[in-house]
């Protein structure tokens, strides 16, 4: 669960002693005699600098603004790193009148990056980029874009059900897709190599069933071989092994009982789905085993995997921050429109992969402008 605070944040409680470190600072820097070492002279003067900027703050403005970040969720170690942020980009008066209404919805970013927010709002873009890519490793852990849509969105809160934010009381999860984001929960999931065994398993009882004459030789690995990624032709053994069992079967084994040892094995590693879930793998094999269009057939499969995280985690939106900033989103009543760019991982059946293996990815590819 993330940060909550027992009772509102109220900033000038800790402000109120400012007067005296302001007077402490001041007598400090007066009485400050340069060193000789030019380069402790130049942290000397840089430390001058910025004591002098932050006296000149606005005492009420830079209460207001902390005393917000904390009331939205915020740590008040999070909340004050947030703030100092603001005032190194010179953008406090624009992001204090922007956080006190909060007006941006997350639709109306899809698309968009942080200059067409600057632009609305009168924040300075390299503050906003900055806060995109604010995230912490402590527990709990807080990846790039949470922050920013917890201080940025309207309506928007810590959830502690499934997903990371609450946004307009839907489930809001944020996934950044410069590198490929599993789609997986805490539970509903089990290991790729599963799907690896099932699949040989039931070749081989297929196989037992034809005269010994007849019978082939099915491949037992614990590698790579019966993946389904487009691009690689040593995967696909399925598709291989299916096909002469098919041929030496003499109608006994038909396309049916290939398909649904694929079925099969995406039960063994989606273990809450239903059979009927899988009905579409019937429209990608042909009569001979022979599977059409393994890029479709993966793409299909990549958003049954995004469907079924969703409906497990009860997440309603999806958004995917990018490279450039920029969020796509994905909307749960809308996965059958997810734009070309955004790309599926298929899973890796190996033993090597471990626990993720029988989970997709998704990046985007490019982005949308």
């Amino acid at each position: 669960m993330k940060h909550v605070n027992e009772k509102p944040f109220n900033g000038l409680e800790r402000a109120n002693s400012f007067p005296y470190v302001k007077s402490k600072l001041v007598k400090a820097v007066e009485n400050l005699v340069p060193f000789e070492e030019p380069k402790l002279l130049q942290i000397q003067v840089s430390t001058i600098e910025k004591t002098i900027e932050r006296l000149k703050r606005d005492l009420e403005q830079e209460s207001e603004i902390l005393t917000r970040l904390v009331n939205f969720g915020l740590s008040y170690k999070h909340a004050g790193e947030i703030k100092e942020s603001v005032y190194e980009h010179k953008t406090a008066e624009p992001f204090l009148q922007y956080i006190r209404k909060k007006t941006i919805p997350i639709y109306e970013l899809d698309g968009l990056d942080t200059m067409y927010i600057s632009d609305i709002t009168g924040i300075d873009e390299s503050f906003l980029n900055w806060l995109m890519n604010f995230k912490w490793a402590a527990s709990p852990v807080i990846g790039c874009g949470e922050a920013f849509c917890l201080v940025m969105l309207k309506d928007t809160d810590w959830s502690s059900k499934g997903g990371d934010l609450k946004h307009m009381g839907m489930i809001l999860e944020i996934k950044s897709v410069t590198t490929n984001a599993r789609l997986k929960g805490q539970h509903g999931f089990c290991p790729g190599f599963m799907a690896r065994k099932t699949q040989i398993e039931k070749l081989k009882k297929l196989n037992n069933i034809l005269s010994a004459d007849k019978q082939i030789k099915v491949p037992n690995t614990n590698g790579t071989e019966y993946n389904f990624t487009p691009t690689k032709l040593g995967n696909w053994q399925l598709e291989r092994t299916g096909k002469e069992l098919i041929e030496n079967a003499d109608g006994l084994i038909t396309k049916k009982h290939i398909v649904n040892i694929v079925i099969d094995s995406m039960i063994s590693i989606y273990p809450k789905a239903l059979r009927k879930d899988f009905k579409f793998m019937f429209d990608y094999f042909e009569d001979d085993g022979t599977i059409i269009n393994k890029k479709e057939l993966v793409r299909t499969i990549g958003v049954f995997n995004l469907n079924y995280y969703m409906g497990l985690d009860k997440i309603d939106i999806i958004a995917m921050l990018d490279k450039d900033n920029m969020f796509t989103i994905i909307e749960k009543e809308h996965t059958d429109k997810i734009p070309e760019y955004v790309s599926f991982v298929p899973f890796d059946f190996s033993d090597k992969a471990g626990p993720q293996g029988g989970v997709f990815g998704i990046k985007v590819l490019q982005t949308k402008k």
